[in-house]
């Protein structure tokens, strides 16, 4: 009896294991802005919006407005300074628009605003969601169209 139990429960554990370890969510999309050498900067989102493609009536990009506040001394160099990674699903991918790049320092004391564009690769009719971390923080949103437009 105690054998068919542990049976059970090792065949339960190995099959819940091999579905997480295989599930991957394509239509999660995860913006990763990292600060990796701690500058004294503010990140927010100050909006974000959605793009569909005019002849299709479909979801196509995503668009996230962010606010750069350098909050200290020292100039903030924004290729070197701040990491910028969407992770769709188990890939990273690249946005299709940076306008954070456009400018390479943030001085003291200025606000820099940009862009980025993510493009949808979604073959699913499903809500996408986007999370990002700022600030230690995780925050989502996620899209959802209205009829006759669809997310594809």
């Amino acid at each position: 009896m105690l054998k068919r139990r542990i049976v059970f429960f090792l065949i339960v554990g190995i099959t819940l294991g091999i579905m997480g370890c295989n599930k991957t969510d394509e239509n999660i999309y995860q913006l990763k802005i990292g600060n990796p050498f701690n500058k004294a900067i503010k990140i927010e989102v100050i909006s974000y919006g959605t793009n569909l493609q005019v002849d299709k009536n479909t979801l196509s990009q995503v668009d996230l407005e962010l606010k750069f506040t350098n909050i200290g001394a020292q100039p903030i160099d924004t290729e070197k300074d701040l990491e910028i990674e969407i992770i769709q699903g188990s890939r990273v991918i690249a946005p299709i628009k940076n306008t954070l790049l456009e400018t390479n320092k943030i001085e003291p004391q200025r606000v820099v605003e940009g862009e980025l564009v993510i493009e949808i690769d979604s073959e699913q009719e499903e809500e996408i969601k986007v999370t990002y971390k700022l600030d230690g923080a995780t925050k989502s949103f996620k899209v959802i169209t209205e009829p006759p437009a669809s997310i594809k």
